[in-house]
């Protein structure tokens, strides 16, 4: 299991978005544990290629099955006009 433990120089209103959002891989599930209601999801690869995009329109935790090769991710989640990016690693 990974987890990114992004230490940056955020704006508050960016802090915000990232006390309230977990992002993190484990296998090939993608888990996404989230304070807000409407929650867009998009998955890029290094190429900057968007593989998923999703709605999540659920408080609490979402797994999401992403069969794609051994490699790093970016996750994007945008909630109430804020964004947060996020890197993961899958490691099948």
């Amino acid at each position: 299991m990974y987890r990114l433990h992004n230490k940056s120089h955020a704006r508050n209103h960016d802090l915000d978005i990232e006390s309230n959002i977990d992002i993190y891989s484990d296998g090939n599930n993608l888990y996404i544990n989230s304070e807000y209601d409407n929650l867009k999801v998009e998955i890029f690869n290094l190429k900057g290629q968007l593989l998923l995009q999703k709605n999540i329109s659920n408080k609490g935790r979402t797994i999401i099955n992403i069969n794609y090769p051994k490699s790093i991710y970016f996750v994007k989640a945008v909630a109430e006009k804020e964004t947060l990016c996020k890197k993961v690693v899958l490691s099948k």
